[in-house]
């Protein structure tokens, strides 16, 4: 679901992650907590919700997009990984 619209920016930060399409956002969320991904396109409260961790914030390709998406990751990852954040 989120994937066109943050498709640029992953592309700029993180040229050579893979896009794997979710159920929704949420499912993006859940993927993540199910270890099925490394990282998923989500808003902020869905990863609450699961325990994870924002990775990036603001990474929408468009900033007056109405929909604010985070890049949310399993606790583990975020140790170990450098911050990413966008631009706003």
């Amino acid at each position: 679901m989120a994937a066109a619209q943050v498709r640029q920016w992953v592309s700029d930060t993180l040229p050579n992650a893979t896009i794997v399409t979710a159920s929704s956002n949420a499912g993006a969320a859940e993927d993540v907590e199910a270890g099925k991904v490394d990282a998923g396109v989500s808003t902020a409260l869905a990863g609450e919700r699961l325990g994870l961790e924002v990775f990036a914030d603001g990474v929408a390709d468009f900033a007056g997009a109405r929909t604010r998406f985070v890049l949310v990751t399993r606790p583990a990852r975020c140790r170990n990984a450098p911050v990413a954040t966008a631009p706003r």
